[in-house]
């Protein structure tokens, strides 16, 4: 009877179980590793060099922009240099002459005073290129070269993808909108919404499984790394963060993802197949071969169910013991048959 009714049996297995609540998540940029990118001195876009999509590197130059700022400021620096290198003529003259004793030592500290500031001035103007994106090599090409252009350069600050891409050839542009933006795809966030009764449940560096529904059969591993420490009063969820790998590619910003964050372990306990474990007036049981064609209701104590489906049982059963699996919906459909047939006699 057994055989005709398709059942199939298992002994339970030993393993570690977590325990785990169901999340619902959205896909975002790892805000860690966004970048908007903004002209640090205004003017007008005279090149762009890279497209949405385009793969760049730390660094690399994305747009060149005509600004009148970078013009002064590359000629105030050159003014410096020219003005240290007078100083430091009248200063080695005057040193001359006090070591002679030809010169007053008052002029001579003078001479000094003044080569000291210029060099300052020097320090301030070079630092002010530095802070309009300038390299220091850089910096040292427009001292050789003598160069006063007005080419200020954008820079994307670390590898990414150009994900959003706002600049326009000929367009004036200040810091008031981001020309391109830039993420660094590698990793992810995954932004969760935990019920108010199960945010408690949950911790920072606690793990998570989360997939998504064009590849349901895939885990992406993950870890909280943040959560509020609010509720939100509309909804009464309370919002958390995972970050998550996406070496591959998969993950996109939007992407709605199904997550299993874990809260909890029970260690070598025995294990059933999430189908073999049944709920009749709220308790749990299983159903166990005495004999061939001969089968107990048994009720069970359950822990937490696995990330692969499995359930912990934490008593009630033997691992020597043989539990139904599939097929064990029909055995419950009869047993409740029977208890209504049983009941109506006793009536």
């Amino acid at each position: 009877s057994a055989e005709l009714a398709g059942l199939t049996l298992e002994h339970p297995g030993r393993g570690t179980s977590a325990a785990s609540i169901e999340l619902l998540g959205e896909v975002r940029y790892n805000g860690n590793r966004l970048a908007k990118l903004t002209p640090l001195a205004p003017g007008v876009i005279t090149d762009i060099r890279v497209d949405v999509g385009d793969q760049v590197e730390e660094g690399q130059i994305l747009a060149v922009i005509n600004s009148v700022a970078v013009a002064q400021a590359k000629s105030a620096y050159l003014s410096k240099i020219a003005e240290v290198e007078a100083r430091t003529t009248v200063f080695e003259r005057e040193q001359k002459l006090v070591n002679e004793n030809i010169a007053a030592r008052r002029d001579f500290q003078d001479a000094q005073a003044a080569l000291k500031l210029a060099e300052l001035e020097v320090r301030r103007t070079h630092q002010q290129l530095i802070n309009l994106g300038f390299t220091e090599s850089e910096v040292a090409d427009i001292a050789a070269e003598q160069s006063s252009s007005s080419d200020l350069y954008v820079r994307a600050p670390f590898a990414g993808s150009v994900v959003e891409r706002t600049a326009v050839l000929g367009e004036a542009a200040d810091s008031e909108g981001s020309l391109f933006e830039i993420a660094d795809l590698s990793t992810m966030w995954i932004e969760l919404a935990v019920p108010e009764e199960q945010a408690f449940q949950i911790e920072r560096g606690g793990e998570i499984v989360a997939s998504v529904r064009a590849l349901p059969e895939m885990e992406i591993p993950g870890q909280i790394t943040w959560i509020s420490p609010r509720i939100d009063e509309r909804t009464r969820m309370v919002r958390a963060r995972a970050t998550v790998q996406n070496d591959r590619g998969i993950l996109r910003h939007g992407m709605f993802t199904e997550v299993s964050a874990m809260i909890g372990g029970t260690s070598n306990s025995l294990l059933v197949p999430g189908e073999a474990v049944h709920e009749i007036d709220g308790t749990s049981f299983v159903f166990v071969r005495q004999e061939p064609d001969l089968f107990a209701v048994r009720r069970v104590d359950v822990g937490p169910r696995t990330a692969s489906g499995t359930i912990a049982i934490l008593a009630g059963l033997t691992e020597i013991e043989s539990v139904v699996t599939g097929g064990s919906f029909t055995m419950k459909t009869e047993f409740l048959k029977s208890r209504l047939g049983a009941g109506c006699v006793d009536d």
